[in-house]
């Protein structure tokens, strides 16, 4: 499943990040693959709002279909 699939409060693991970009730029952030984020808010065509620790960020929907993510249950 990408991440442009999921919905907000939405808890998800980031399986494979496909674009070698931005894969680098989340890593500068303090953002792999293996880690859990949660969708804190979606604006409707426009950015996700992830939550990842304490710190939130934003991603255009651009980058949202290079994120492949699956469900995440304690």
């Amino acid at each position: 499943m990408l991440l442009s699939d999921t919905t907000s409060s939405e808890k998800v693991k980031l399986v494979e990040i496909k674009d070698k970009a931005l894969k680098i730029h989340l890593l500068k952030l303090g953002i792999q693959e293996g880690d859990v984020v949660t969708v804190s808010h979606r604006v409707s065509h426009g950015p996700f709002i992830l939550q990842h620790l304490s710190q939130e960020i934003a991603l255009g929907s651009k980058n949202l279909s290079q994120i492949e993510v699956r469900h995440y249950s304690n």
